[in-house]
């Protein structure tokens, strides 16, 4: 089995996601005896805003992360220097996601790294109130997670991995995904979601089992 998590790194919910997810691997390594590969692909929450926030949006969603505060038990920075609360602030989610494309595409199947930079760009704009919309910031977090400061300049801002980001937001369509956090399990060269929307690990848990009983590996059969 591999899991297939659909996220975007500047989406509250996938960044309150991240305990269960964590945890839903533990409970699969334990019980398949060895480590369940996670590929990430990022959705695209709000790729392309060229338009400051409008004042009445911004305060929506920031009354919207305590209720994700709330449920997850994430650190989020409520402070007045949030980004999310400066003037002129352009809630455009490509150029996070366009750095964990990078680090998917510098790492490869090293899914522990790119998981660990995806959280940190999360917890960069929740927690601490940084501007992840940034190339400077987006670099700076990234090559603080192993990123290789060269690699990040001759990459980033590159056409290709630009076109690479947005066949994930169109891979993300293809399979009906309109929501994030959204976790899909394949199986026998099949996908199964198994999540849609923020959800206790327990309850993915019992459905990847699920799966993998009606669905058994072609070498358990």
């Amino acid at each position: 089995m591999r899991l297939i998590y659909v996220a975007d790194p500047m989406c509250s919910w996938c960044y309150g996601f991240g305990p269960q997810l964590a945890d839903l691997r533990k409970r699969l390594g334990e019980l398949l005896g060895a480590p369940v590969p996670v590929t990430l692909i990022t959705g695209g929450l709000r790729p392309g805003q060229r338009e400051p926030m409008a004042a009445d949006k911004r305060d929506e969603i920031l009354h919207h992360w305590h209720a994700v505060a709330e449920r997850s038990g994430m650190p989020f920075d409520q402070s007045p220097e949030v980004a999310m609360r400066r003037d002129g602030f352009v809630y455009d989610t490509e150029p996070a996601c366009r750095v964990a494309v990078l680090a998917r595409e510098h790492w490869g199947e090293d899914d522990e790294r790119v998981l660990t930079l995806f959280h940190a760009v999360q917890h960069a704009f929740y927690a601490e109130g940084r501007d992840t919309t940034q190339a400077g910031v987006l670099r700076e977090v990234a090559i603080a997670n192993g990123i290789d400061a060269a690699h990040f300049d001759a990459v980033f801002d590159t056409d290709a991995l630009r076109e690479e980001t947005r066949e994930d937001f169109r891979l993300s369509r293809r399979w009906g995904i309109n929501g994030f956090p959204s976790l899909l399990a394949e199986q026998n060269g099949t996908l199964y979601q198994i999540g849609r929307g923020y959800a206790p690990s327990v309850a993915l848990y019992a459905r990847a089992v699920e799966v993998m009983q009606q669905h058994p590996a072609a070498d358990a059969e």
